[in-house]
């Protein structure tokens, strides 16, 4: 279904109603132009699943996302030392400082 901006606007609440009950998308329009499209949420057992599918077709890949990314605690291993054995962080602010500019 097309339906203008304007008339959106006008009737938003009904039109919402209407796109729930459906299972294709209400197309948005500026004039003639299609400028977007309002699908139906899925439910939350929907989301689930296409993350499980996600994360399998990444792991199959060879890439593995963190179930929480936010947290503080992580299987990665701690940094490299450098190959000249340097540790700190500031040693490219400590080399610019040496250099006579």
């Amino acid at each position: 279904m097309k339906v203008k901006v304007g008339e959106l606007k006008a009737h938003l609440s009904r039109y919402l109603r209407e796109l729930e009950g459906q299972d294709e998308p209400l197309e948005v329009c500026v004039r003639e132009r299609t400028v977007a499209y309002m699908v139906p949420a899925g439910g939350e057992n929907e989301v689930k699943d296409e993350r499980r599918r996600l994360h399998a077709r990444l792991k199959q890949a060879g890439l593995i996302l963190s179930e929480h990314p936010s947290d503080g605690d992580s299987d990665l291993n701690p940094p490299v030392t450098a190959g000249d054995g340097r540790e700190d962080i500031n040693t490219v602010q400590k080399m610019r400082g040496a250099k006579s500019w």
